[in-house]
């Protein structure tokens, strides 16, 4: 009777053991149930999980770029706008070729600058998707349960039997 008992806790215990999940609840990340920093997610991507880590730094590279493309389209529309600007100035105090070529050279100058902004976006949010789901990629490929649990017959010398293998 205790050989049964403590083959059926067994069973059911194998049955319900899960595997290692990472879940993130709100910015934090949670390793089975443990609150661990972004850098420690990152450091068990990058040991366990090479597929999510790649996805992280993805993610990383792309809010990077996108930062880049911001910070060189601010002064950009900023110049565009003081050229077009000054060239409107320059037009009310009647100076009409300096007028116009700041305007002339400042239109494209701004068009720049805020196509560089405008280009940050999708930039951003793919990239802080990526970074965001990393998580997810190390549950979906890395981090499968075991499925070698199996109770079978078997016969041995003393007779027949349940083997149970996990």
């Amino acid at each position: 009777m205790k050989k049964s008992i403590l083959l059926i806790g067994l069973l059911m215990a194998a049955m319900f053991a899960s595997a290692q999940t990472l879940t993130k609840s709100g910015e934090a990340y949670l390793y089975e149930g443990d609150l661990i920093s972004e850098q420690e997610m990152v450091s068990m991507l990058q040991l366990k999980c090479p597929v999510a880590y790649e996805q992280y730094l993805t993610g990383q590279k792309l809010q990077k770029i996108g930062r880049g493309l911001w910070i060189a389209g601010i002064p950009t529309t900023v110049t565009g706008i003081g050229m077009i600007v000054g060239g409107a100035i320059a037009f009310y105090n009647h100076y009409d070729l300096a007028g116009g070529l700041l305007i002339g050279f400042g239109a494209p100058v701004l068009a720049t600058g805020i196509s560089l902004e405008l280009a940050n976006i999708p930039l951003q949010i793919v990239g802080k998707h990526k970074r965001n789901t990393a998580y997810e990629e190390y549950n979906e490929k890395c981090n499968q349960p075991t499925d070698n649990l199996s109770l079978n017959l078997q016969t041995t010398s003393d007779g027949v039997g349940l083997a149970l293998r996990f």
